[in-house]
């Protein structure tokens, strides 16, 4: 038995690249989906001091989406508010992606999940933000999965945003 590999070749490096890889070539590959994916472009943003939306002339900036493949993607029915100011409803979008591609598009993520909370998903040609992110699959230390919510952004919150401006008729 080698010292690097204390307990023969089924250790746990050994098996969560095992996991891994189960998880691309059963479920992400055959039955998954792809999601668009857009990072907040703070350089290239001008945003109002007072009201925190876009600036006339160059407004809020997102980078070019990019497809990032998902194990699964669901849309939720949001809840329904209904209140003085009227009705009022957003869908919640779950992702769930393999780690592997986490580690590979998004290498923060996992430690700094609050630097993408800016960013845009399309999915089903509507826009959503995400909201909550949770790890899974802990494996001494290390996750195998990574679930997000995002929440949808209705038409009238994109009035400003000439990059979403198709999402919003």
């Amino acid at each position: 038995m080698k010292a690097s590999q204390p307990g023969g070749r089924f250790n746990i490096p050994f098996e969560r690249r095992s996991i891994l890889s189960g998880i691309t070539q059963d479920l992400r590959m055959p039955v998954g989906q792809t999601v668009q994916w857009w990072r907040w472009d703070a350089n290239a943003t001008g945003v109002d001091d007072v009201y925190d939306v876009g600036s006339l002339g160059t407004g809020r900036v997102w980078k070019t989406g990019f497809d990032v493949p998902a194990v699964n993607a669901v849309i939720y029915q949001g809840v329904t508010l209904q209140d003085e100011r009227g009705f009022y409803n957003t869908d919640v979008l779950r992702v769930t992606l393999n780690m592997e591609d986490v580690e590979r598009l998004f290498p923060t993520m996992p430690t700094s999940p609050d630097d993408f909370l800016r960013d845009r998903i399309v999915y089903r040609n509507e826009v959503f933000r995400p909201t909550h992110f949770f790890p899974r699959g802990l494996i001494k230390g290390r996750y195998t999965l990574f679930t997000l919510d995002a929440n949808q952004i209705n038409p009238e919150e994109m009035v400003n945003d000439d990059q979403f401006a198709q999402y919003s008729n």
